[in-house]
């Protein structure tokens, strides 16, 4: 029994120093911007019954602080079933696609916009985003800073003050720092697609989505390995709040568990090392952490394996989310850690478990 708790208290110690120096690369200072916002872009945005979120998106990329004679926007049908397509159809100076009946899903729908995209600068973001005002020109001036083939940019959670959306909050906090961190060491592992800008030349010459197009989600971290693989060291992450997009969180904790087991799904596909390192080192202290409280309660001996593997897990989680939630500006909800601490084993256990072996369905499709 020792021997299994030097064990679980090794894989707690590789997980803090792991996370630690992603925490370290996170906090590399950023360059200063240069603002340009004149480069022409095509902004994609797939969409499916979306009926309640298009017009705030609209409105807030339509008030960008930017040329709109340069911006050309992209919405793609993906076959909705409610009101969307008829509220893109009174809005002036955009540009409304259908996915032919043969063509489903994401990956699809950005493909067609993409080939019908006038600009080389291409940003994908989701149809319940809202954009700050100075969201476009940061995004664009890194990109023309850098001729980086790929730029990731931030996404915002912002929900109620309760215990669902304070989970989905810490949650997104720590995988904010996970890719940063990966990121700034030039071993990008995680993108959000609801803000992620690409060149039409990258996108092109790694034939886009082919390979993966069967995987229901993994649009951006499909994408990111592929172009990661092309243009080895010249992905660029911008640590700017200005670059942010802003999402809803998840209304209730069975939506949002369900959401993140669709995500989840991608990752038995993923074939990138260090997302695996990370996943599984992640998973595997989330449960060796409890499983050594369960044994110190037969052993005694073992209390103090189990007690410094917590305060070990504790120190670096709360590192990291205090890192960003002071980004953010959010730290508030750090007030939810010890409940977020307790409960993160459960949802990782259910959400690993139930990826490997469920179907979810999403918006009246069934995700394989």
């Amino acid at each position: 029994m020792i021997l299994l708790a030097y064990i679980l208290i090794s894989i707690v110690s590789i997980y803090t120093l792991w996370l630690l120096i992603i925490a370290i690369f996170w906090g590399k200072h950023e360059e200063r911007i240069q603002v340009i916002s004149n480069a022409p872009v095509s902004i994609i945005i797939p969409f499916r019954n979306e009926e309640n979120n298009l017009l705030n998106c609209t409105e807030s990329i339509k008030n960008q602080a930017y040329e709109q004679d340069k911006i050309e926007i992209i919405f793609v049908n993906d076959h909705s079933t409610d009101s969307s397509a008829a509220i893109l159809s009174d809005i002036p100076n955009i540009t409304l696609l259908s996915l032919p009946e043969n063509l489903v899903g994401k990956k699809n729908a950005i493909t067609h916009g993409i080939n019908n995209a006038k600009n080389e600068i291409i940003i994908t973001v989701d149809a319940d985003i809202v954009a700050d005002e100075n969201w476009l020109s940061t995004m664009v001036s890194k990109q023309q800073q850098t001729n980086a083939p790929m730029v990731i940019g931030q996404v915002k959670l912002e929900g109620i003050n309760n215990f669902t959306n304070a989970i989905q909050l810490l949650e997104h906090f720590a995988i904010t720092i996970v890719g940063g961190g990966t990121a700034k060491m030039n071993s990008p592992i995680l993108c959000n697609g609801a803000n992620l800008l690409f060149t039409k030349t990258a996108f092109e010459k790694v034939n886009g989505y082919e390979g993966n197009k069967n995987i229901a989600s993994g649009d951006d971290v499909f994408l990111l390995n592929k172009i990661k693989e092309t243009y080895p060291n010249q992905i660029a992450y911008l640590k700017n709040t200005n670059a942010a997009v802003t999402c809803k969180t998840e209304t209730s904790l069975n939506s949002a568990i369900k959401q993140r087991i669709r995500w989840a799904g991608k990752n038995k596909h993923n074939n990138n090392p260090i997302n695996a390192f990370t996943g599984l080192i992640i998973v595997a202290t989330n449960i060796s952490w409890p499983i050594l409280g369960l044994l110190s309660v037969f052993n005694a001996q073992l209390t103090k394996y189990f007690l410094i593997s917590l305060l070990m897990k504790c120190i670096i989680d709360f590192l990291l989310l205090f890192l960003a939630s002071s980004f953010y500006r959010q730290k508030k909800l750090l007030w939810w850690f010890p409940l977020f601490f307790c409960f993160y084993p459960i949802e990782l256990i259910v959400i690993f478990f139930s990826s490997l072996v469920t179907k979810q369905k999403w918006k009246d499709r069934i995700i394989n």
